[in-house]
């Protein structure tokens, strides 16, 4: 049966597909600057990790900037959009 809520908190639900979101976006995207490796960080080539980090910076109306080390490494770091 369906239930009435008086409060939900919607930002820890994930992707909004009923699925928990597969990477730690909002850590990923504080400004820092991170180095992510393949097999502990991510599960497919880095080409397809640096598609997935811009799409993120997109949806979050950010800019993102990327380096590929190797083949199992990436460095990046997301960053306001400028407004000028």
């Amino acid at each position: 049966m369906a239930e009435l809520l008086e409060d939900f908190d919607f930002s820890k639900r994930g992707s909004g597909r009923g699925r928990p979101e597969k990477y730690p976006w909002d850590s990923w995207t504080n400004g820092e600057i991170w180095k992510i490796s393949y097999g502990s960080d991510f599960d497919c080539k880095a080409e397809n990790i640096q598609g997935a980090l811009f799409s993120a910076a997109r949806k979050r109306n950010l800019r993102v900037q990327t380096k590929k080390l190797d083949e199992k490494t990436v460095v990046f770091q997301f960053m306001e959009r400028s407004t000028d």
